[in-house]
């Protein structure tokens, strides 16, 4: 497994216009937004990140300020079943 700061520079060479957040989770390591894409990235710890477009600036803010960040990607992306796009990085 490759370290944390590896893992994100890894996200933002391969993603140039993000800059990735790490964030206080038992599954999610880090989370990037791009206002002028209105793409929001959410990087697993296991490697795997999924691209949600069409992510309004006042949603990224909820998340960022959200208690728990896996509850609230759960209930405003995974149950609505959001569009996404799955990459993943591994070793």
């Amino acid at each position: 497994m490759i370290s944390t700061e590896e893992y994100k520079e890894a996200l933002e060479d391969y993603f140039e216009d993000f800059t990735f957040q790490e964030v206080e989770s038992s599954n999610i390591k880090f989370v990037s937004y791009n206002e002028d894409t209105k793409i929001l990235l959410i990087a697993f710890k296991g490697g795997k990140i999924y691209a949600y477009p069409h992510i309004e600036p006042q949603k990224y803010q909820e998340l960022i300020q959200a208690d728990s960040t896996g509850k609230w990607v759960n209930s405003n992306l995974v149950k609505p079943k959001l569009e996404f796009k799955k990459y993943e990085i591994t070793k």
